[in-house]
């Protein structure tokens, strides 16, 4: 149906907003994407500094990304903001998955060091 711009490098994770009209993307470009389903087009560039991100997924309402990555560090950005939050210590190693629980209340991760963490979303949203 639609090919997307393409990353600069390799992509390592895609996921759909809850509501299916925007997509998000890392790979090894050092930046998370947002691309807008229903045109194709690009909507947000995020920087995520750390050569080899792996995970990213969206929040139950689909206004906050979560990524992670080789660095171990949480990311969490606003979609419609251009501020760019802190990241967040999370694992000793790469972060392989990050996950919201269904009601956006919790955000799970996943990582080399054989740890998932659960984080209340009070606690570290953007």
């Amino acid at each position: 149906l639609k090919t997307l711009p393409s990353h600069t490098l390799g992509i390592r994770s895609i996921r759909f907003s809850p509501d299916g009209r925007s997509l998000a993307g890392v790979g090894y470009d050092e930046h998370v994407h947002t691309y807008d389903t229903t045109t194709g087009n690009l909507k947000h560039t995020f920087e995520a500094p750390c050569p080899d991100m792996r995970a990213v997924g969206f929040s139950h309402t689909g206004e906050i990304l979560a990524a992670g990555g080789r660095d171990g560090r949480l990311r969490l950005y606003r979609v419609n903001d251009v501020e760019q939050p802190p990241a967040l210590s999370a694992h000793s190693q790469r972060i392989r998955a990050v996950a919201f629980s269904p009601d956006g209340m919790l955000l799970a991760t996943a990582g080399e060091d054989q740890n998932v963490l659960i984080w209340d979303k009070n606690q570290v949203q953007p």
